[in-house]
């Protein structure tokens, strides 16, 4: 799949064709232009536009062709655009704009300098760029949009430095921690600050530096897996490293992922995962995090549908509920099959967010405005036929398991004992 926006049926954009107008154009023209593409004159993008549909394009008239040059920057995201997704001709505004996949921003486009300027921009404007805070470095000589990277959870961020990374190194490197989880599609949950940068293995010490952690640790051959042309520490070498120093929660929610992967590869490969990890852990008595990493290992449920879930059931846990079953099967109206997040002794909860009614991969064709009506229905159906209490919560609502406590308590929810 492409990285770039699919192309949109548009006027081009009035900046872009005045490159390639040799004389002046009268006002009404370019105002017309503007309106077949939808951006209004009065907007910082249209008063560009008409700034560079005005500049005469004479090659010796070198102040119009620098303020030529700053309309188009200031047009295509400060020639950033130009530099990632050049394609053969200059992309209009309407293609400037960020692609969305499946609800979320696409995975950060990397490029090396020298695909930069390949692409047209020189060093100088990559620099300019980078001050301007339109380009991350992310590596010496790699780089990627500071727009996309501000889109991106931690996850994200990860595999971009992995890949900018990669490019940087002499030779091939390990990645690990919290690199190897993102890299293999496993939750960083509530994971910020340093730890977006890329963890690697050496088997020499080497100094840290502002964008790679190096770890001197041992790593057998075993250990390490090679996925889309990068190494990594393997999915089981990469659990047990991390349930050992994150939070407890955030671990189950690793392990939980963890586990649902080998499931969905083949029945019974959670059990066989976790089986694996457990025989790692009993070999390492003493190790640094092992009796957190006993706990999350005996509490990981495969069946966790989402890291909040897999935090939410741990609060749980610790706030002294001790009978509550996770995505227990409900019969709705007319066959439906409906599912309960979590079931209580006498209660029913549910983890929400903004992208069930949102993220298209949850609303299968429907508006938003069905989505809640649905959503409303089927929470309606549960309540008349349980006759029990019926309480949503939200990540903000759970920043730890006190918070959570209290929120349930308002609806009746409350640990036995």
């Amino acid at each position: 799949m492409s990285l770039m926006p699919s192309t949109v049926e548009t006027a081009p954009c009035p900046c872009h064709a005045a490159r390639h107008t040799p004389q002046h154009s009268p006002l009404g023209a370019d105002q017309a232009s503007l309106q077949r593409t939808g951006i209004p004159a009065a907007s910082r993008h249209g008063r560009a536009c008409l700034m560079a549909a005005r500049m005469p394009a004479r090659r010796g008239c070198a102040v119009a062709a620098r303020r030529r040059r700053a309309a188009r920057w200031l047009v295509h995201s400060g020639g950033v655009r130009a530099g990632f997704a050049r394609t053969g001709v200059e992309p209009s505004c309407e293609q400037s704009r960020p692609a969305i996949i499946d609800g979320m921003a696409e995975e950060i486009v990397v490029r090396t300098l020298a695909e930069l300027e390949a692409r047209g921009m020189s060093q100088r404007e990559v620099l300019a760029a980078a001050k301007r805070k339109e380009l991350r470095r992310l590596h010496p000589g790699v780089y990627a949009r500071e727009s996309e990277w501000k889109a991106q959870f931690t996850e994200g961020r990860q595999r971009a430095n992995a890949r900018a990374a990669a490019r940087a190194f002499r030779a091939p490197r390990v990645y690990s921690l919290f690199t190897a989880a993102a890299l293999q599609d496993l939750p960083l949950f509530r994971v910020r600050g340093e730890d977006e940068r890329v963890h690697t293995i050496t088997s020499v010490a080497a100094p840290d530096t502002g964008s790679v952690i190096r770890h001197e640790v041992p790593l057998p051959d075993s250990d390490v897996v090679e996925r889309d042309g990068l190494l990594m520490t393997s999915l089981e070498r990469t659990v047990f490293d991390l349930i050992r120093v994150l939070p407890t929660e955030a671990g189950i929610a690793l392990a939980d992922a963890a586990l649902r992967q080998r499931e969905d590869e083949v029945v019974g490969g959670a059990e066989r995962l976790r089986a694996t990890l457990l025989e790692r852990i009993a070999r390492s008595p003493g190790a640094r995090g092992i009796r957190r990493a006993r706990t999350v290992m005996a509490f990981a449920d495969h069946r966790a549908d989402s890291p909040g879930e897999s935090a939410g059931r741990w609060f749980l846990h610790v706030l002294g509920f001790r009978d509550v079953r996770i995505q227990v099967p409900f019969p709705g109206p007319n066959g439906a099959d409906y599912r309960l997040d979590f079931k209580f002794r006498h209660g029913i909860g549910e983890l929400d967010g903004a992208a069930k009614y949102t993220d298209p991969r949850f609303l299968n064709g429907r508006t938003p405005e069905q989505a809640l009506i649905d959503e409303k229905r089927r929470e309606d159906w549960i309540r008349g036929r349980t006759q029990e209490p019926f309480v949503r919560w939200m990540d903000k609502d759970m920043p730890d398991a006190d918070t959570l406590g209290r929120h349930l308590a308002r609806f009746g929810i409350i640990p036995p004992g």
